[in-house]
């Protein structure tokens, strides 16, 4: 398996069980294999698979495709999505699950919603400190 450098970086990482920030940053430089549904046949808008822990919801990602394979029987098909645009699409008040071979990361509604807003300040030019809270 031949994986760029970003990719073996985030699952070093994810193995390491390594701070919130460090995998968030490298999250966000990294292609993600997004597993999808399509409701209305291939004629419908794909939808991100998700899942409910605790009463909240949260989308799925995995790090290669051979981690998404876990999930082909439910969900066949996927998408390939870079880290920062995943995030800036998931909705408020949903988290995200991150699958690896390596190790894995859940992170809370809030902490996406902070990312996506440093991101979005960073497209505005204007510089934020990264808080790991709402990591699980």
């Amino acid at each position: 398996m031949n994986l760029p450098d970003e990719t073996l970086a985030l699952m070093r990482l994810l193995e390491a069980k390594a701070d919130a920030i460090a995998v968030i940053q490298q999250l966000l430089r990294t292609t993600l294999v997004v597993p999808v549904t399509l409701p209305n046949g291939e004629q419908g808008g794909a939808l991100p698979l998700t899942a409910e822990r605790d009463g909240v919801m949260s989308v799925i990602a995995f790090v290669t495709p051979e981690d998404a394979e876990k999930v082909k029987d439910t969900t066949p098909y996927a998408v390939t999505m870079a880290g920062a645009a995943y995030i800036r699409q998931i909705p408020a008040g949903v988290g995200l699950v991150l699958f690896s071979g390596s190790g894995n990361a859940a992170f809370e509604p809030s902490l996406i919603e902070g990312i996506r807003g440093d991101l979005d300040a960073a497209d505005a030019g204007v510089t934020t400190t990264p808080d790991a809270g709402g990591v699980a």
